[in-house]
């Protein structure tokens, strides 16, 4: 309980924050991808907006419900963001105890992610999409799959992929972890059938376009990053982690040479992805989906703290860093010197400061115990 008011605490002083500080919140979301989730809340299944956008229908479903209530339509976005980005925040704590994790360093999680990944870039960023959504569905199937509901998560992998078609990537982790439960092949193939049924479908219910979307043309991809490496590509590198997750990355790389089977098993949450990285120009977003390894990876380096001081004291530290490093997201350009600028500075520091927190504070030899959902149980029958 005291875990979900201090994350409905973080998130409310985000909403407030953002209401105060900048001038026309709620329109901020006016822009990218936004029309097209407005255009679908008017008038769901429309064939107007283009591939791949008017596939996501579930947010904008819910939205079109709260207008329908009376809600203006930016407020039922902004709202239908604060509702996932809790739900998922907490639903992070309840993954990082299924993974082993202490209890405090599951609640660090929750809050750090409530001021990150799962909050504030959501809310201060991409209010109008889908993000927290999936963040949320993500969770979900994964603590399903852990908990051996089989129907459970078939069905939230399907409903799931009405959110975005990002769910599928999810396919090739739980396909392999079901066989590691010695789950028949058949049992496999109708979970997995479940998502790309609700994917085939939707083409065919939505309709196919001849139009390809700005982030799936050659052209436009290759104006991309032309233009993102036109400052080198060790600072394309650099923003895109930095703007993702920030310091929790380097916690995370921390914690890999003692977590070296839980890296085995992730990497086939993490190959995926690459599919996402090579067809976007939104590259910081697709990084974002390795959220369940690196989490993880990142508070396991929590519970590398003997003493109850030094747990918090780091869980303090990182909290703080990624906090600033979302303030910062909207730095103006600044002068470079030499190849580094103020913002390249700012963001290495932020990065360094958790680290060295852990490396002064972890205890030799204690090793957190940071393990998948035992791979030897069978899954048992949903009722």
């Amino acid at each position: 309980m005291k875990c979900a008011l201090l994350i409905a605490a973080i998130l409310a002083g985000e909403l407030l924050y953002m209401r105060a500080a900048v001038p026309g919140y709620l329109g901020l979301a006016h822009g990218g991808d936004y029309p097209y989730y407005v255009q679908m809340a008017d008038a769901p299944l429309t064939t107007v907006v283009p591939s791949p956008w008017r596939y996501r229908l579930l947010n904008p479903w819910l939205a079109s419900l709260l207008v329908r209530a009376g809600m203006p339509m930016d407020l039922a976005f902004l709202s239908l963001t604060a509702v996932f980005a809790f739900a998922s925040s907490l639903l992070m704590r309840e993954f990082l105890r299924q993974l082993s994790l202490t209890g405090f360093a599951a609640s660090a999680g929750a809050v750090l992610f409530a001021m990150s990944i799962g909050g504030y870039v959501p809310l201060r960023r991409y209010y109008g999409y889908m993000d927290a959504m999936l963040n949320c569905f993500i969770l979900l199937i994964l603590l399903a799959a852990g908990a051996r509901r089989r129907a459970m998560t078939a069905a939230l992998l399907g409903v799931g992929t009405l959110a975005k078609e990002s769910t599928l990537l999810l396919l090739p982790f739980l396909v392999v972890r079901l066989r590691q439960t010695r789950e028949r092949w058949t049992a496999i193939a109708l979970i997995a059938a479940v998502p790309l049924l609700v994917f085939g479908a939707l083409r065919l219910i939505v309709g196919f376009t001849s139009d390809s979307s700005f982030a799936l043309t050659w052209d436009a991809q290759r104006t991309y990053w032309e233009t993102a490496m036109v400052h080198g590509f060790a600072r394309w590198i650099l923003w895109s982690f930095a703007y993702s997750m920030g310091p929790i990355w380097l916690l995370a790389a921390l914690a890999v040479p003692t977590q070296l089977r839980f890296c085995t098993i992730g990497l086939w949450l993490l190959l995926p992805l690459v599919a996402p990285l090579l067809r976007t120009t939104d590259t910081e977003r697709a990084l974002l989906l390795s959220f369940p390894v690196i989490f993880p990876l990142a508070m396991s380096c929590v519970d590398q703290c003997r003493s109850d001081a030094g747990r918090l004291t780091l869980a303090v530290v990182s909290s703080i860093c990624a906090l600033v490093a979302q303030l910062t997201f909207d730095w103006a350009p600044t002068t470079r010197v030499w190849v580094f600028t103020a913002k390249d500075l700012t963001f290495v520091a932020l990065c360094l400061l958790p680290a060295l927190a852990t490396l002064c504070l972890r205890s030799p030899g204690v090793r957190a115990c940071l393990e998948w959902p035992d791979s030897d149980a069978r899954f048992s029958t949903a009722r």
